[in-house]
């Protein structure tokens, strides 16, 4: 991946595994649990969720909380 020496310490992007479609698996996380996360960039556009690492939000219960949605959007 080109640029992969260029780190972004609040920011931490996630290839999802290929039976869960970035682009549905973030509209579901939006309407039915009002988590936003970001799509990626250029040829990653439809490949990568980017998902933010500051502020408010960024703390460990939220943290949780979004690996237990997406594990149980992988076990259906």
């Amino acid at each position: 991946m080109p640029g992969r020496d260029i780190g972004l310490p609040v920011l931490t992007t996630v290839a999802p595994p290929a039976r869960l479609n970035p682009t549905q698996g973030r509209t579901r996380l939006l309407r039915e649990h009002s988590i936003e996360v970001g799509a990626g960039l250029g040829e990653y556009k439809d490949k990568l969720w980017r998902i933010g690492l500051m502020g408010y939000n960024a703390n460990r219960a939220n943290v949780e909380y979004l690996c237990g949605v997406v594990a149980e959007m992988l076990r259906e």
